[in-house]
């Protein structure tokens, strides 16, 4: 109960707490880091976050399997970056299977990198971003829906070595609103 409605998502895992409140930060959130995990969201659960994740200062995510359990893949998104402020951090050897959104970035501070993430499956958009500096290296996206959807003057979205593959016809990436996206090494 609780993980129904994705107007109202509520984290499976959280480093700060179980709301998604843009402004609940205080800031004080030092070095949450998680290593050697996975994250069921379960069946049935729209609304599910896999990892509501903060930090401040340093912080690291590495060997980390986030997943709906749906068997329609539902669920709000598998990582949120939505609370002020999730970085700077390291997202390392992270995979997103399932979910509306693989990666979920909202905040527009304290940028965050990640390398060698994978996306499959989603059925929005494997990475949304609308205000924050992304840095990824070796990202590897299967999924119907573009990889990268980012929107917004404060949106940055730097590509390095990406591997993106499926698609219905329509982008890989979308781009609007002002934000920046550059790609090195990129193949679709």
């Amino acid at each position: 109960p609780g993980f129904q409605d994705p107007a109202r998502p509520r984290p499976v895992v959280s480093t700060f707490n179980p709301t998604l409140d843009p402004k609940a930060s205080t800031g004080q959130a030092f070095r949450n880091s998680l290593f050697d995990l996975t994250v069921d969201a379960g069946a049935g659960n729209p609304g599910a976050v896999g990892l509501h994740y903060l930090n401040n200062n340093q912080g690291t995510v590495r060997n980390v399997t986030v997943r709906s359990g749906d068997p329609d893949r539902r669920g709000k998104a598998g990582v949120a970056l939505v609370t002020n402020w999730p970085g700077p951090a390291l997202f390392d050897r992270v995979r997103v299977e399932g979910f509306d959104l693989g990666v979920w970035s909202t905040i527009s501070q304290y940028g965050v990198v990640f390398d060698r993430l994978e996306l499959t499956g989603q059925r929005e958009a494997g990475l949304l971003n609308t205000a924050q500096t992304l840095a990824v290296r070796r990202l590897k996206s299967d999924n119907r829906v573009p990889a990268v959807r980012t929107s917004g003057t404060a949106s940055v979205v730097t590509l390095l070595d990406a591997d993106l593959r499926g698609g219905a016809g329509g982008a890989a990436i979308e781009a609007t609103g002002g934000a920046a996206v550059t790609a090195f090494n990129l193949a679709t």
